[in-house]
C-alpha cells in the first residue's frame, strides 16, 4: 500500500467494517471481461453471504469462474476544503479476495440471510419456505483482505 499511514493492519478493525458497511461491489470475471455488481452482503464468523435470484448473469457468472474479488466502503464522506486541490475524503474500506461458495445447508442459508438483515432490522427474522427455495445464499470464503482508512 503505498500510503502505509492509511493502512488497517488490524483484523479487528476490518471485521467491525465489514460486519457495519452496508454495500459491497463484487467483481467477477465474465469470459475474460470485468463485471462488477453492487450488493447488500452479511458477514458472520469471517465469512461474507450473499443471495441472489436463482437465475441472471451474475449467477451464471459465478458458477463458471468463482473467483472473486470485492470491496466495501463505509463512513465515507467528503470533508470540503477551502479550494478543490485541498478537498478531502473520510473513509474506511476493506479489499478482499476469495472463492464463491453456494451455501445448500439450510441451517447455514438462515444464518447467511439473518447476517444480511441484522444490517437494516432487529430480529428475529422469519423467512416464507416458498421464497428460501428460490433464492440462493451463497459465501465468500475469503483468500485476502485489506483494509484502509483516512480521516479515522
Amino acid at each position: 500500500m503505498r500510503r502505509g499511514e492509511r493502512e488497517i493492519g488490524d483484523r479487528v478493525r476490518i471485521d467491525e467494517i465489514l460486519a457495519g458497511a452496508f454495500y459491497l461491489h463484487l467483481a467477477m470475471v465474465d469470459d475474460g471481461r470485468p463485471y462488477v455488481v453492487p450488493m447488500n452482503f452479511g458477514y458472520a464468523d469471517g465469512r461474507i453471504y450473499l443471495h441472489s435470484a436463482a437465475a441472471g448473469r451474475k449467477v451464471g457468472i459465478l458458477k463458471r469462474a468463482p473467483q472473486v474479488s470485492f470491496s466495501v466502503v463505509d463512513g465515507a464522506e467528503v470533508l470540503a476544503g477551502a479550494s478543490p486541490c485541498r478537498f478531502s475524503a473520510r473513509y474506511r474500506s476493506v479489499l478482499g479476495t476469495g472463492r464463491v461458495v453456494p451455501v445448500e445447508d439450510a441451517a447455514e442459508r438462515v444464518k447467511g440471510l439473518d447476517s444480511i438483515m441484522r444490517k437494516s432490522a432487529a430480529g428475529p427474522f422469519a423467512y416464507d419456505e416458498g421464497v428460501l427455495r428460490r433464492t440462493l445464499v451463497f459465501r465468500i470464503d475469503i483468500a485476502s483482505l485489506s483494509g484502509k482508512q483516512a480521516g479515522y
